[in-house]
């Protein structure tokens, strides 16, 4: 693996641990009673993307990375977006798409 994969694969799992304590500060809002921030989700989907930008890069090196699932879980919260539905929305962020970074982290760790 050449030296700009690592360094990149560095950024990501940085990346992803940041947006997993992101995620965790979002449903700690909803879990204390108050409704998600819309601009922390705004920032958080923006950051999403981003995120997906890298690890499209460097999966090849990671096959257990699974971009297609990140897309259905992507897919999920915006669904319960539409629907204003921020219960599911809070879980599928909790729930689904922390536990995909967590692996994704692990796997990036388990690289080194």
């Amino acid at each position: 693996m050449d030296e700009k994969i690592m360094e990149l694969r560095d950024t990501v799992r940085e990346f992803l641990q940041n947006i997993i304590t992101r995620i965790d500060d979002i449903t700690g809002e909803r879990n204390a009673g108050g409704e998600p921030d819309t601009d922390r989700l705004a920032n958080l989907f923006d950051d999403l993307s981003s995120l997906a930008e890298g690890v499209s890069v460097i999966k090849e090196y990671y096959p257990a990375i699974d971009l297609m699932e990140f897309r259905d879980k992507l897919d999920m919260m915006e669904n319960a977006m539409k629907t204003y539905d921020m219960m599911l929305l809070s879980d599928l962020l909790k729930y689904e798409l922390r536990d995909l970074l967590g692996f994704w982290e692990n796997i990036l760790h388990d690289g080194d």
